[in-house]
């Protein structure tokens, strides 16, 4: 009688048993089935808001270089707008991380080096293609060019503020590609600094040739004379 209920618990575990194991495998495949779908879902929806915040960043940058009063200049002024950016980036930095990235993106032996002479460890095209390859770090990437573009148009805008030109097109083609904006905001910089010298030596040019004003106090009385230089 003592040995009874052992004999039964010991047959309860064994029918039990293979449901429990069921159960995990099936919890398993669950929690696999869920880190693929955030893998994959993730960087999409990383991608859509850092586009959305980088257009509606910039049309704030061009609101701001416009009006210097008003609460888009703030923003324009500020160095925290840059900051969502940096710390998406970041984190899909982190997670696009893995024990190969290293070595694709840098190859190379210290020991092979050493041997036979030739430079290791320089980037290369192949081990750059197939770290794009991974949807986590295509969208790290992204995120990279999307902060040096944020910066870009930010410096541009700020100093189109300052000089009081336009900005507009730099702000869209920085939106774009950033070295094309970059070369916009140059170009236009030196041509309307250009034409802003040569206002200036014009202005200068017609005061030294106009009749300048003398004025004349006499015993009698006073006056404002011209005077031919």
């Amino acid at each position: 009688v003592g040995s009874r209920p052992r004999g039964i618990s010991m047959l309860r575990s064994h029918r039990t048993s293979p449901r429990v194991d069921r159960r995990g495998d099936v919890a398993v495949a669950h929690a696999a089935a869920a880190t693929a779908t955030a893998a994959s879902v993730v960087p999409e929806i990383a991608i859509a808001l850092s586009l959305g915040y980088l257009v509606a960043s910039f049309v704030a940058f061009w609101w701001g270089a416009s009006h210097p009063r008003s609460a888009a200049a703030t923003f324009l002024r500020s160095p925290l707008p840059l900051v969502p950016l940096c710390v998406a980036y970041l984190a899909l930095l982190c997670a696009s991380w893995s024990p190969d990235t290293l070595s694709l993106m840098m190859p190379g032996s210290l020991a092979e080096g050493l041997a036979t002479g030739q430079p290791q460890f320089f980037p290369r095209l192949d081990g750059i293609m197939t770290l794009l390859s991974r949807r986590v770090t295509a969208a790290s990437a992204w995120l990279h060019i999307a902060c040096i573009n944020f910066f870009v148009g930010k410096v541009a805008a700020t100093r189109a503020a300052e000089l009081r030109i336009p900005v507009a097109h730099t702000l869209l083609l920085t939106s774009i590609t950033g070295p094309i904006g970059l070369l916009s905001h140059w170009i236009t910089q030196e041509v309307f600094a250009g034409s802003k010298a040569r206002a200036r030596r014009r202005a200068m040019t017609a005061s030294e040739t106009s009749p300048a004003l003398r004025l004349v106090v006499g015993v009698n009385g006073g006056g404002i004379l011209p005077e031919r230089r």
